[in-house]
C-alpha cells in the first residue's frame, strides 16, 4: 500500500465498535448435531447470506472493511481464523463450530482458511454494494 493509500485509509476510517462472539445453541444426539441461533439475537437485520469456500489450506479471503454493513461470520466446515484490524489495534479469532463472530462496520477483516474444503457462512446487514468497501487497511 502506498503512503497515499494509507492517507486515504486514515481519512475514511472511523472508530469502530469491537467485534464480539455469540454462541449457537447446539443439540447433539446419535443422529448428529444441530446448531441454531435466533435472528433476534443478532444485532442487525439480516438482508444477505453468502458462503465462502476454498479447496486448499492457507488461503485468504476478505481483506476489506465496510462503512455501513455489519457482518456475522460462522464456520460451516473446516477451520477459519479471522484477523481484525481497526483504529484501536489488531485481534484474531479462531472460530469454533458453535460460535458466530459479529463484526460491526470499520473493522478490516482477513479470513484465513486453515483446512482443506473449508466453508464459512456470512450474514450481512446490507445487500452487496461496492461503494461500501474499504480495501486499505486502517492505520495503526
Amino acid at each position: 500500500m502506498t503512503s497515499l493509500g494509507g492517507m486515504v485509509a486514515e481519512l475514511e476510517y472511523q472508530d469502530a465498535e469491537s467485534p464480539f462472539l455469540l454462541n449457537f445453541l447446539v443439540r447433539e444426539d446419535a443422529r448428529g448435531k444441530l446448531k441454531a441461533i435466533e435472528f433476534t439475537e443478532i444485532p442487525f437485520q439480516v438482508n444477505r447470506y453468502f458462503a465462502i469456500s476454498v479447496t486448499g489450506p492457507d488461503l485468504f479471503r476478505g481483506r476489506h472493511a465496510h462503512k455501513e454493513c455489519w457482518q456475522a461470520f460462522f464456520s460451516c466446515l473446516g477451520s477459519q481464523e479471522i484477523v481484525i484490524k481497526n483504529l484501536s489495534g489488531v485481534e484474531t479469532h479462531v472460530l469454533k463450530p458453535d460460535q458466530l463472530l459479529i463484526v460491526p462496520p470499520y473493522n478490516w477483516c482477513e479470513i484465513r482458511f486453515n483446512s482443506n474444503n473449508s466453508i464459512m457462512g456470512v450474514l450481512a446487514s446490507h445487500p452487496y454494494d461496492q461503494e461500501d468497501y474499504l480495501i486499505a487497511e486502517p492505520p495503526l
